[in-house]
């Protein structure tokens, strides 16, 4: 048993090892609730966005909201990571 075991119940040992295997349960169902709004959005970028004026107007909207947001502290990867996508689609 390593060190940092010693000194728990067995009951703190099982509510340790609960605790982490649902918090990976937890992150997993995250990723694939990321994953699919990632695609539900692009998806619509893609339908509405006929002319290149719009997807530009788009991204101009996306890239000040992402910008408010670092202003404020707030973390941006997400929404980076999004625009990006999407200039790809846009041809940018």
């Amino acid at each position: 048993m390593p060190a940092r075991y010693y000194g728990m119940t067995n009951e703190e040992r099982q509510l340790l090892k609960d605790t982490a295997e649902n918090l990976l349960r937890l992150l997993n169902k995250w990723d694939d609730t990321i994953g699919g709004i990632s695609v539900a959005i692009a998806e619509l970028y893609r339908v509405d966005m006929t002319t290149p004026e719009r997807k530009t107007f788009a991204l101009g909207r996306l890239k000040l909201h992402r910008d408010l947001m670092a202003k404020n502290g707030k973390g941006t990867k997400y929404l980076d990571a999004l625009i990006a996508d999407l200039e790809k689609w846009a041809g940018n």
